[in-house]
């Protein structure tokens, strides 16, 4: 991986790795994370996230997890790519490189929309340093998920 990828990006490459996630993680984890492994540096904006994903020409995925009721970001794995590839009219909602593999975003049609809408939505999370959602309550990282963090070496 290359050493340039932004923070949250390595952090996703890592989880999904070590099997640490089923689907992905939620943005207000991934934006948090460079507290842990940068302590002296402050977390992205949701812009900035966003805006990453552009300058680096990532392909994300999202959905709206059943099991923890949020939304999860994760790299597009080998099979989502070729089915995105085997169709002339997609299956999935795509905005640019972000590809929704449910229907939980149908309703946002352009880059700024998705920026807005996660921008409101974990807001109040990001506000208050709340970054990780255990049984559907969002509280501060877990001893578990800062030892997974500090794992990512720099």
């Amino acid at each position: 991986m290359k050493d340039s990828y932004p923070i949250w990006y390595k952090v996703l490459a890592h989880y999904e790795n070590n099997g640490y996630f089923q689907n992905g993680l939620t943005l207000p984890f991934l934006i948090g994370a460079s507290t842990i492994i940068h302590p002296n540096k402050n977390e992205i904006s949701v812009r900035e996230f966003f805006e990453d994903i552009k300058k680096f020409g990532l392909e994300i995925s999202i959905l709206k997890c059943d099991g923890i009721g949020e939304f999860v970001f994760g790299r597009i794995d080998f099979e989502t790519a070729n089915i995105i590839a085997q169709n002339s009219k997609p299956i999935y909602h795509i905005v640019d490189n972000i590809v929704c593999t449910d229907d939980s975003i149908e309703f946002i049609k352009t880059w700024d929309d998705i920026i807005i809408f996660f921008d409101g939505y974990y807001s109040d999370q990001i506000k208050n340093n709340l970054w990780s959602i255990n049984n559907r309550e969002w509280t501060d990282y877990t001893k578990v998920d800062i030892v997974r963090l500090k794992e990512i070496r720099e």
